[in-house]
């Protein structure tokens, strides 16, 4: 699914929370949404998803508006995963597929929920209960649920956020890999350990697009070494001078307006 944003505006009363967002996401991308703490990166991915209204500009899936409900070509896993956990996790998949597809039969649901275990890596897990899964499988246990529509895209809102460096690797890894089978992949996060599997970057500003491209461009552009010293050039003052300076680069013309 090709999502595309043109002038994108939400607020909050007179406060503007995402002002003038223009982007171009396309199938098969696995794609970073990052920023400080109130730079607008939940608000963009629950607008872009289709969850939420926004009050300037528009958003096109595929060229056109979106048809039906958000959950039958875009799924959405929240940063707390919602899920029964005394339920085993066979169990767990089987009640979301007989409410989201009744016109199945069971040996259908059966073969759509061992595939999908087995593609989230949690064949071996099906019979444990969710409340004993880790903190990681849970998360893939959250992303199962969502695919159980087959979506074109997903969007993650932190997903790897208070998991060990392992298991947010492989978190990631599951993600990456959804996107190379043609799906759209969108994330916000805020960990920098496995930013080289990202596609693209956006990364936000007050609301506004500071950068979009690939990670390498990213160091580049904020003439950093490291992942991490951008955060702490967003953290300083002088911040507010990125959206501008993006807007006036080769990478604006090339990703945004090509």
């Amino acid at each position: 699914m090709k999502i595309v944003a043109e002038g994108l505006g939400v607020s909050a009363g007179r406060t503007a929370i995402l002002d003038d967002i223009s982007l171009r996401l396309l199938p098969g991308q696995f794609i970073g949404i990052l920023g400080p703490s109130g730079s607008g990166k939940s608000t963009l991915l629950t607008a872009l998803s289709g969850r939420r209204p926004y009050q300037k500009g528009e958003v096109l899936y595929d060229d056109g508006p979106m048809l039906g409900r958000p959950g039958e070509t875009i799924g959405f896993v929240p940063q707390d995963d919602v899920l029964h956990t005394a339920l085993k996790t066979e169990r767990l998949l089987t009640y979301s597929a007989r409410l989201q597809l009744p016109e199945k039969s069971k040996a259908e649901l059966k073969k759509m929920i061992d595939l999908i275990l087995r593609s989230v890596g949690l064949e071996d897990r099906k019979t444990t209960r969710v409340k004993r899964l880790s903190g990681g499988q849970r998360k893939r246990v959250s992303i199962a649920q969502e695919l159980l529509l087959s979506p074109r895209a997903l969007f993650l809102d932190e997903p790897t956020s208070g998991l060990d460096p392992e298991l947010e690797r492989s978190v990631m890894k599951l993600c990456a890999r959804l996107a190379k089978e043609g799906r759209l992949i969108v994330m916000t996060t805020h960990i920098m350990e496995s930013i080289e599997l990202f596609d693209r970057l956006l990364i936000l500003v007050a609301g506004k697009t500071a950068f979009f491209g690939t990670p390498q461009e990213a160091l580049v552009f904020f003439g950093v070494e490291d992942m991490n010293h951008i955060y702490l050039l967003l953290a300083k003052k002088e911040a507010g001078r990125f959206p501008e300076k993006y807007r006036t680069s080769l990478l604006y013309r090339k990703y945004l307006k090509g």
